[in-house]
């Protein structure tokens, strides 16, 4: 089975990828400086695939702030060029999205049909794109499933992201910074479950979209001290300005996932910070 994977080099499409292979899939990757947006590139490339997965978008959240326009570009009109390559050639589509869309919706715990209100273009532009994947559904059949990932962490992840800071900050002993009061709430979900949950769709395109998060809801702060916990190091913990585009709940449900794919995260926040550790331990 031939698998396309778009934005294959990143965190997520590159930890996929390797999961793929691992099970004998064929994967043909898609990356920079490949533009996603070519669209005869893009349908040449998925003709003769088996399924699609689209990661490929702008995804820093500090670099989408000061690049709207290219960030709705990309994740927008790119993911519109992948969705009319998938119809053409009738190869069903899993487009990653983020559970980000449900922004600060006043929900106490999300499940796939629960307001939208994303703070920051980001969530916007993949909440569009959600879309487009939708009407290339209902006006070519297009089959598709939606993946909407809490945030998610692990070995090979990006230096910008909070428990990478926190982990790396404790290892030197040096303050970690909180952006605000440190209450908001995040269900991290270690990188090896949300691919593993991915895997499941490879050949089930149900026209569904679905959460894909861990179980514990923990608020930044106690994260800060559960990375100080891991490393063994206690420095001073301190709050600054807090983030624009702020969400300050995330807790989402897994049931319709667990009931139509059959998937269930299998780490604890605890378990993969310490895997996490371990990795930027041995890294030069």
């Amino acid at each position: 089975m031939k698998v396309f994977v778009t934005g294959f080099k990143g965190f997520l499409g590159n930890a996929f990828s390797k999961l793929l292979l691992q099970h004998s899939y064929e994967v043909v990757g898609y990356d920079l400086p490949e533009d996603i947006r070519d669209r005869e590139k893009v349908s040449a490339s998925v003709n003769g695939c088996d399924c699609v997965f689209h990661f490929a978008a702008v995804a820093d959240l500090n670099y989408a702030r000061l690049h709207p326009y290219e960030t709705l570009d990309i994740n927008i009109m790119g993911t519109a060029s992948v969705a009319e390559a998938c119809s053409k050639h009738n190869v069903p589509l899993n487009f990653i999205s983020t559970g980000c869309v449900y922004g600060n919706n006043g929900v106490s715990v999300s499940d796939e049909e629960s307001p939208k209100h994303p703070t920051e273009i980001y969530a916007y532009s993949k909440l569009a794109a959600e879309q487009i994947v939708e009407a290339y559904h209902v006006n070519d059949g297009l089959n598709y499933n939606i993946l909407r990932p809490s945030t998610f962490y692990g070995p090979n992840m990006r230096k910008e992201l909070a428990i990478y800071i926190f982990l790396e900050c404790a290892k030197n002993n040096k303050p970690l910074l909180i952006h605000g009061s440190g209450k908001q709430t995040r269900t991290f979900t270690y990188i090896d479950d949300v691919v593993d949950a991915l895997l499941k769709c490879v050949d089930k395109p149900l026209n569904q979209t679905f959460n894909v998060a861990g179980t514990e809801e923990t608020s930044i702060l106690d994260l800060a001290h559960n990375c100080c916990r891991v490393v063994g190091f206690a420095p001073p913990i301190r709050h600054i300005e807090d983030r624009h585009g702020q969400i300050f709940h995330e807790a989402v449900s897994i049931e319709k996932a667990q009931k139509l794919l059959g998937w269930t995260p299998k780490w604890n926040l605890d378990k993969g910070l310490e895997a996490t550790y371990q990795w930027i331990c041995q890294q030069k």
